[in-house]
């Protein structure tokens, strides 16, 4: 290509529309960007453990965490009965013995691995599977192995429900558009950060 020609074709973006509204787009702060944590798995982590609380300080109460668990349910041999607890008696814990999350209801409990950007290893989901059974002997038990795609485990497959980010972008988008007049501006952002990163970092099937 000679150099006048990409001149000219350089010229033709700068005046694109469509181009100033992806540099536009492009330049939007996002909290999880600014802090550099948009690929940390750890981060995602709790995040996530933060909206599946219904006692967080989000104030949307037991909303992500019933979108979760219907997709659990959905997926699963054994149906969950949580629905009908007192969500007040549920425990939300974050790398309890290397477990990425925990949730536990009276007679339930959800052990979910995530990962985004690393694989499984060292039998990490056999370990995992032994430690839930020998310390909730008494609770139905649930594994759930979160990736961007919904993958498979390679070692627990009949075991483990494979979920999708994509249906926490789903459940997240659902529940901003219904709380959009009624939410904390600050969650808000929170949230729609969240989704964006989500998008544009993990999924990449962000529109930009």
């Amino acid at each position: 290509m000679e150099i006048q020609e990409l001149n000219n074709l350089y010229e033709k973006l700068l005046k694109d529309k469509n181009f100033d509204i992806l540099r536009s787009d492009l330049k939007e702060p996002n909290i999880f960007e600014i802090l550099r944590i948009s690929k940390k798995e750890i981060r995602h982590s709790n995040f996530l453990s933060w909206l599946l609380d219904p006692k967080g300080n989000h104030g949307l109460n037991d909303q992500f965490l019933n979108r979760f668990l219907s997709e659990v349910s959905l997926y699963s041999n054994n149906k969950l009965e949580n629905h009908i607890f007192d969500m007040k008696n549920i425990e939300i814990r974050r790398e309890w013995k290397f477990i990425d999350l925990l949730i536990i209801f009276e007679n339930e409990v959800i052990c979910i691995e995530n990962k985004i950007f690393s694989s499984e290893h060292s039998d990490q989901l056999i370990r995992y599977k032994k430690l839930i059974e020998s310390e909730f002997p008494d609770k139905k038990k649930f594994f759930v192995y979160l990736t961007p795609f919904g993958i498979p485990s390679e070692q627990e497959t009949e075991v483990y429900i494979p979920i999708s980010y994509q249906s926490v972008i789903n459940s997240l988008e659902d529940i901003y558009k219904i709380n959009f007049d009624n939410m904390n501006l600050s969650v808000k952002n929170y949230i729609n950060d969240y989704i964006t990163t989500l998008k544009r970092d993990v999924m990449g099937n962000d529109k930009l």
